[in-house]
């Protein structure tokens, strides 16, 4: 593909060197008043179009599908990253490096791999103007009996306003890479805030919060707002020397002509991908450091009602032990249950739950009772002590929260199972209905007629 895609880029290069000695040839008849050569100038001018614009067609295209290509390998590596050692629940609950991580999973890849494949045309495209119309003007020099030094000079000159160019639009350029990555992590908080409001909309109707909801999307969208316009400010001195440069400095040479719209495109194109290259950089980066800690969360991780002062615990060191129980026993020795912001809610916690005891944990808001079952299920970090328990296929938590699955009633049931893994255990629908009926909801596959039913809002 990017074999063919070069192709595509010196074709056009040789079109345009051809347009332009065609544009001449007409410009030459008008003034030499000859009609007959007129039209047929025109004529070659107006068929030349068609390939031409199949051509820029063709080089779009293939910039697409590079864009594609680089983002499905992106995201399909970020996805194994997001969904490997539950980095999906550390990067939300256990650090705060990255606020919106939806936002660098979609848009922030997807933007850096337009910016990639949009750059190799941009890259591409002026070394082979630069190259072959360089050569077109010195053969043209050659036939019009120039030699030596005269054939020399034009090259040269070439060279130098190419060169000159790119030094002072690349002094003069405001840093676009780091305003361009504050512009899209101010688009993702804003973007944060919407989900918030549709997620909690019901919580917010009953408390009457829609003015403070408000104020907060409000001034989230002013503060991109204002970043917007720091990078329209700073693009006026930028495209004014880029225009004068464009305009009357390479039309004064009369050389490379064709080359300079895609020269003064490559510093904002490569700015722009310097700021979604650091997202991305940024993302992976925390994916990365997460898997071996220390976590880096410096707001709290809620105000729990019960604790007023509470001991900070060095989280930068993870020195805990966790085994798998030989007799499927849970046991914890000595285990810190330490909140992820440091608060220390129980000091050193020591039990031993053996199979077959019943054991009910109570007490008030933080005490440590959703925490402890955090640790066991490996969703926070064991600083020190020893944790002993039986293996994941032993084990089965419920969130204090219901997990509403996307698909049919069915997907519900067995969720995390799919279908396909449920059959492949032998389990049958007749399996599920027993299950059903044993915690009273049978009624509900009656209700909704088939297992297969698929609601957007849940069945419960």
């Amino acid at each position: 593909m990017h074999a063919i895609h070069s192709v595509i880029l010196v074709c056009r290069t040789f079109l345009s060197i051809y347009v332009a000695g065609l544009e001449g040839r007409i410009v030459k008849a008008i003034v030499q008043k000859d009609v007959i050569k007129f039209s047929l100038q025109l004529t070659k001018w107006i068929l030349v179009a068609l390939p031409a614009t199949f051509i820029n067609s063709m080089i779009r295209y293939f910039e697409s599908v590079l864009g594609l290509a680089f983002r499905s390998r992106l995201t399909l590596f970020a996805y194994k990253q997001y969904f490997s050692d539950k980095t999906y629940y550390t990067v939300s609950n256990l650090d705060n490096r990255l606020q919106n991580v939806d936002q660098c999973l979609t848009e922030d890849i997807t933007m850096f791999s337009q910016s990639v494949a949009h750059l190799y045309s941009h890259l591409t495209k002026p070394i082979l103007d630069i190259a072959l119309i360089s050569f077109t003007l010195v053969r043209y020099a050659v036939r019009r009996g120039a030699a030596g030094q005269n054939v020399v000079v034009p090259a040269v000159l070439a060279t130098l306003v190419v060169g000159v160019t790119a030094t002072l639009l690349k002094t003069i350029s405001p840093k676009f890479g780091h305003m361009v990555a504050e512009e899209a992590k101010r688009k993702g908080h804003l973007r944060y805030l919407h989900s918030r409001v549709i997620t909690n909309s019901e919580e917010i109707a009953f408390y009457g919060g829609h003015v403070a909801e408000y104020k907060q999307l409000s001034g989230a969208y002013e503060n991109l707002r204002q970043q917007m316009k720091l990078i329209f400010r700073k693009k006026i001195l930028y495209i004014t020397v880029e225009q004068f440069l464009m305009k009357y400095v390479w039309s004064g040479t009369g050389m490379v002509m064709i080359a300079l719209p895609i020269l003064s495109a490559d510093f904002t194109s490569a700015d722009k991908l310097a700021g979604y290259t650091a997202r991305v950089h940024e993302m992976f980066d925390v994916f990365n450091a997460i898997k071996v800690g220390p976590y880096n969360r410096n707001l709290a991780y809620g105000n729990q009602k019960g604790i007023k002062h509470c001991e900070q615990f060095d989280t930068s060191r993870i020195e805990g032990e966790v085994v798998e129980s030989m007799d499927n026993a849970i046991i914890l020795h000595n285990v810190p249950i330490v909140t992820p912001n440091g608060d220390v809610v129980v000091k050193n916690m020591s039990i031993e739950i053996r199979p077959g005891m019943h054991t009910l944990i109570t007490g008030p808001n933080g005490c440590g009772k959703s925490s402890l079952f955090r640790i066991l299920g490996g969703l926070w970090p064991v600083y020190s002590g020893r944790v002993e328990q039986p293996s994941t296929d032993c084990m089965y938590y419920i969130p204090q929260r219901p997990y509403m699955t996307l698909g049919t009633l069915r997907d519900q049931v067995i969720y995390p199972d799919t279908a396909a893994q449920m059959r492949s255990k032998g389990m049958t629908d007749m399996d599920l209905a027993r299950i059903l009926d044993i915690v009273h909801l049978s009624h509900i596959v009656e209700r909704e007629g088939a297992y297969q039913r698929n609601r957007r809002r849940g069945f419960f």
